[in-house]
C-alpha cells in the first residue's frame, strides 16, 4: 500500500537512466531539438485547416503544441490521430484543444506524419 495510490515503478525505475542520458546530451541540446521539433510541427500545422492555439515563436511557446480542428471534437481527433498511429491528446480544461508533444525523441518523419494525419481529419 502506498499512500496516494498506485505508484508507477517502471518510470521511478527508468529515472536514473533518463538523467543519466540528459547529462550526457545536455539541457541546451535538448531545449534545442524540442524546439526545432515543435517549430516543424506548428508550420506544418499551419498550412492545414486547423487553427493554432499555440504561439508559433519559440520565445513564448515549448514542446506542446495545441491546435483546434473545426467540427472535429478534441477527443474525437485523439481517437482518429490514434487510428493513424499518431499519438495525440486532449486538453483538460473548459475549453479543449488536441495537443502533439514532440520531443528530442521524434523524428523529423514522425512530425511529418503528425501532420499528414491532422490534415486528414
Amino acid at each position: 500500500m502506498t499512500a496516494g495510490g498506485y505508484h508507477a515503478f517502471e518510470h521511478r525505475w527508468a529515472l536514473a537512466d533518463g538523467l543519466g542520458f540528459m547529462g550526457q546530451i545536455g539541457r541546451d541540446r535538448a531545449v534545442a531539438r524540442t524546439v526545432e521539433q515543435a517549430t516543424r510541427l506548428k508550420e506544418g500545422l499551419a498550412e492545414t485547416r486547423v487553427t493554432l492555439v499555440t504561439p508559433v515563436d519559440p520565445a513564448v511557446s515549448a514542446g506542446i503544441v495545441c491546435f483546434d480542428v473545426p467540427d472535429v471534437l478534441p477527443g474525437n481527433a485523439v481517437l482518429s490521430l490514434r487510428e493513424q498511429g499518431v499519438v495525440a491528446s486532449a486538453t483538460p480544461y473548459r475549453t479543449s484543444y488536441t495537443r502533439l508533444g514532440p520531443s528530442i525523441v521524434t523524428s523529423p518523419d514522425q512530425v511529418d506524419a503528425a501532420i499528414a494525419a491532422v490534415g486528414s481529419l
